[in-house]
């Protein structure tokens, strides 16, 4: 995934787009597309919540944004919503699309 889409929106303050310039262009958005790729693949059909509770490099919000990215890309796909383990309401689950094994 070599291009992003827009992670901040015309509403946003100045600063909503620095931040998304400054975090696509040092690497850390491509860095977390593939640590969220990699917690999908591992455990497939969870809620972000749950993701990032198997975890503790990346926080729920960071894996929500990472998650958008991916599926803008074709990457992870939203499922069924069900009941989180976590946070005890309902929430889409993410699963992989087929052949989407590797990112880069």
């Amino acid at each position: 995934m070599n291009e992003y889409p827009p992670a901040s929106h015309s509403t946003d303050p100045e600063t909503s787009r620095l931040a998304e310039a400054e975090v696509t262009n040092n690497g850390k958005r491509g860095a977390q597309c593939e640590q969220v790729r990699q917690l999908v693949e591992e455990y497939p059909g969870h809620t972000s919540l749950e993701l990032a509770a198997v975890q503790n490099h990346l926080d729920r919000y960071q894996i929500s944004r990472r998650l958008s990215d991916l599926e803008d890309a074709d990457v992870v796909r939203k499922g069924l919503a069900r009941a989180c383990r976590v946070g005890r309401r309902q929430m889409v689950t993410w699963w992989l699309e087929v052949g989407q094994g590797e990112l880069f």
